[in-house]
């Protein structure tokens, strides 16, 4: 894959994601986003508010250095390539790994109480991204390296964290799917006031 195909494929995936949450999450009740299947696992609305404050914060790291123009330039489309501790993480987090990940503190859901409109912040967030590509695609993005969220030792480039992105999402988004799909899962009615079915 080419630099500029990543760049593509960041932006098709947003807007099929966004579709998809409006017709599988959006009519849910505030109980049906908050369900948990077993105590200790994630309800549809944590598996969404776990996705925007980690990408929040590569979101808030990658604008940094744009707004100080620390840009690597990009003068012909050229290969991905990852670091190190980037592939580690891209493998970790895609929807078919086995992996068991540790979810660090500072990317746990704040809230478990919550409604339809973290839906709504996930997406802006998403279409904020999208406009960070455009503001990327004369970057080299191979050589546009910062530093993780989790620790300032482990270096990422912009390949890594826009794969990181597009693989985490389908993995929680799955995750939340799998709950909506659950034989178990509160039949409640829709927001218009007719029944689920």
């Amino acid at each position: 894959m080419t630099e500029l195909q990543l760049l593509s494929k960041f932006r098709n995936d947003a807007a099929k994601l966004s579709l998809y949450i409006s017709r599988k999450f959006a009519s849910l009740t505030p109980e049906q986003i908050n369900f948990r299947p077993i105590a200790d696992k994630w309800s549809v609305g944590e598996c969404f508010e776990h996705l925007i404050i980690s990408h929040r914060l590569y979101y808030d790291k990658l604008s940094a250095i744009i707004e100080k123009n620390n840009l690597k330039v990009r003068k012909e489309d050229k290969e991905v390539f990852h670091t190190f501790f980037g592939k580690k993480i891209i493998s970790a987090v895609k929807p078919d790994s086995s992996k068991k990940i540790k979810t660090f503190k500072v990317f746990k859901p704040l809230s478990s109480e919550l409604n339809d409109e973290v839906f709504e912040r996930f997406i802006l967030l998403q279409n904020k991204f999208v406009k960070l590509c455009d503001l990327l695609q004369n970057t080299y993005l191979s050589k546009t390296k910062l530093s993780s969220p989790v620790s300032k030792i482990i270096r990422l480039n912009t390949v890594d964290i826009l794969l990181i992105i597009i693989h985490h999402n389908n993995r929680h988004i799955q995750q939340a799917a799998q709950i909506v799909d659950l034989c178990f899962f509160p039949k409640e009615p829709h927001k218009n006031g007719n029944s689920k079915k």
